[in-house]
């Protein structure tokens, strides 16, 4: 008997509300991903950039059933005066929180 295994995700929910998406905090429109509240999908789509560049992804997972942690670090990056950041300088933490919307905090160290 073959046993079948959905797609790794991270999952979040609250009441009707649910947030489906990649270890990266991404979501992709071509994939079951988004914000969906009342069975309609209000966000099909998500991509951070930091610089201009994706970030590097650490580590991310669910923080609990209606929260998740993102954690990045930085490629080498142009800042807007022409100078070099060097890579793995820069950390920056996603927190998202489903519940009445989806709310983010961004910190960038």
């Amino acid at each position: 008997m073959e046993v079948s295994v959905g797609e790794a995700v991270v999952s979040t929910h609250f009441d009707d509300e649910v947030a489906i998406c990649e270890f990266s905090g991404e979501m992709s429109s071509t994939k079951e991903q988004g914000y969906f509240a009342s069975d309609t999908r209000f966000v099909s789509g998500y991509r951070l950039k930091l610089g201009g560049e994706r970030p590097v992804l650490l580590n991310g997972a669910a923080a609990g059933h209606h929260s998740a942690r993102f954690e990045f670090t930085n490629s080498p990056l142009i800042d807007g005066s022409g100078e070099v950041v060097p890579g793995q300088s820069l950390h920056l933490r996603l927190d998202r929180t489903v519940g009445k919307g989806v709310h983010e905090d961004y910190d960038i160290t």
